[in-house]
């Protein structure tokens, strides 16, 4: 290889690694929006009137405006050369993530309107409340991991999160037999739990796309897909 071409292919993948790191930059900065829109709905729970119900409406838009930004780059990215295939796999790990974070938002506006039809209703189960807000900070925290997995390429955290997919849902079958007992006893309150559930099966799914997270990031670190051998 001549002087120019060892000058030419440096210089590619300089550029290459600058893409990368802006790359991880505006992912990085997705997953905190979504958080912090997990985070606003969650506490919402202990809150007598809640005062940010609105910014997740506008949180909402940022991500999404983000899914577009990002997803556009990654596009671009695979359109040209790159070096490896572990640089192939982060590209198409970012790209299938930010799909993962947008719908996450998508689960805390549905929450949110639940949980705003349940104030209308004037219903008040502090059981409820606090299960469903327990029930957030967990998914929180697996969203927290699954993103640190995907950007710091840390397999044990991502082992973290599809290990703690089966806490969640054992939580939404305590939680659905709770709610159900209760309709029972309160046929007034039916459409009020039912509004609940709901709720409970919102944050179920928020740890369902945390876990894609999380298995995205091996796919990164491993170029394994583990989507199916997990459901078998």
């Amino acid at each position: 290889m001549s002087v120019y071409n060892e000058s030419q292919a440096m210089e590619n993948q300089e550029s290459i690694e600058k893409k990368f790191k802006t790359l991880s930059r505006k992912i990085k900065n997705m997953g905190e929006l979504s958080i912090e829109m997990v985070k606003l709905i969650t506490a919402a729970f202990s809150m007598k009137n809640p005062e940010n119900m609105d910014r997740i409406n506008l949180l909402e838009d940022r991500v999404n405006r983000n899914q577009i930004l990002i997803d556009e780059e990654c596009i671009q990215m695979l359109s040209g050369e790159l070096p490896s295939q572990i640089d192939l796999r982060f590209v198409i790990a970012i790209l299938k993530t930010t799909a993962e974070l947008e719908r996450i938002g998508d689960q805390v506006i549905n929450i949110k309107d639940h949980f705003s039809r349940i104030k209308l209703s004037g219903l008040t189960d502090k059981t409820a409340t606090n299960d469903l807000k327990r029930m957030g900070e967990e998914t929180i925290r697996m969203i927290e991991s699954s993103n640190r997995a995907l950007l710091e390429r840390n397999e044990q955290e991502a082992e973290w999160v599809l290990s703690h997919d089966d806490v969640i849902d054992d939580m939404k079958r305590q939680f659905y037999t709770y709610a159900t007992s209760m309709m029972m006893a309160s046929p007034p309150n039916i459409r009020a739990y039912l509004d609940i559930i709901i709720m409970a099966s919102n944050f179920e799914r928020i740890a369902d796309l945390a876990t894609n997270i999380a298995e995205n990031a091996i796919y990164f670190i491993k170029g394994k897909d583990i989507r199916h051998s997990r459901e078998e």
